[in-house]
């Protein structure tokens, strides 16, 4: 069998049809696949192993460390609730496939309020495509079990990528998770719950996989807060979602050194924990 492998690769190599690397490069070793024809250096008859389908169920745990391809790939869910959810997955996906079933948003930014009130600022996306391995939040429409598809045949590995946001007062990190995370209170990690983000009140609490959760670190030490309020912006409009009410704020305008300016001039200044500059 060795002699023969050895003989074809050969021959493709005389004809000069491909490298034995680009022979190599279409073919797995998987032996639950379909065959596909694909094209070597313009030629034609080639075949390669495409996988078949892959079928996540929620809960379950995803730990590829290498990238795939499959013929379809599914996530399949069950919503209890219509309110904003976190969503985490491993391929991409087309807005157009999901606007019938789920409003859908992505991560802006966290700001604070004088009041020292803490915002999760989120843009409601409306066309486009949804990246893989990327936290954004979701509304189903109705309840019920529900199959997000991906618009390509590659599966991404597992990565618990962050998101890094935050202010001058605390930074920010997002994670989404492949596995269930325990432990929630001890580690202070906010997840959604019920349409809101908030603070795990005990280690009861855990966060299924393809989800995300927030790391809050506060930099002076001074933070206290279980609980972040919704910013949704509604095409150009942002509203607060959130069992209390509360006002948006005016940028606060700090001077490099940390310090709060009422009535800035000409310069730069740090506001949301960015840089800016006043003309």
């Amino acid at each position: 069998m060795k002699k023969f492998t050895l003989l074809i690769l050969s021959l493709f190599l005389i004809s000069g049809y491909a490298t034995a690397q680009e022979i190599l490069d279409h073919t797995f070793e998987k032996t639950s696949a379909t065959e596909a024809t694909v094209n070597v250096n313009g030629h034609s008859g080639i075949t390669a192993n495409v996988l078949d389908t892959k079928e996540f169920i929620d809960g379950e745990e995803y730990t590829a460390t290498q990238d795939a391809e499959y013929s379809e790939i599914t996530y399949k869910r069950t919503f209890n609730h219509t309110e904003w959810q976190a969503l985490y997955v491993p391929f991409t996906m087309n807005y157009d496939d999901l606007k019938s079933d789920f409003e859908i948003a992505r991560i802006i930014q966290i700001t604070q309020t004088e009041g020292g009130h803490v915002h999760l600022v989120v843009q409601l996306i409306e066309s486009g495509t949804l990246k893989a391995n990327y936290p954004y939040l979701i509304r189903p429409k109705t309840t019920g079990e529900k199959v997000f598809k991906a618009n390509s045949n590659k599966l991404y590995k597992a990565t618990n990528k962050m998101l890094n946001c935050g202010t001058i007062d605390f930074s920010a990190t997002f994670v989404g998770t492949y596995t269930t995370i325990t432990d929630m209170a001890d580690n202070g990690f906010f997840a959604m719950s019920n349409g809101r983000l908030k603070q795990a009140a005990s280690n009861s609490a855990t966060l299924s996989s393809f989800r995300w959760y927030l790391i809050l670190e506060d930099n002076e030490g001074t933070l206290v807060i279980n609980e972040i309020k919704l910013r949704i912006d509604r095409s150009g409009t942002t509203s607060i979602e959130s069992i209390e009410d509360a006002n948006i704020a005016t940028p606060v305008y700090y001077d490099l050194s940390g310090r709060k300016v009422e009535n800035p001039t000409r310069g730069i200044y740090i506001v949301n924990g960015k840089k800016v500059l006043v003309k």
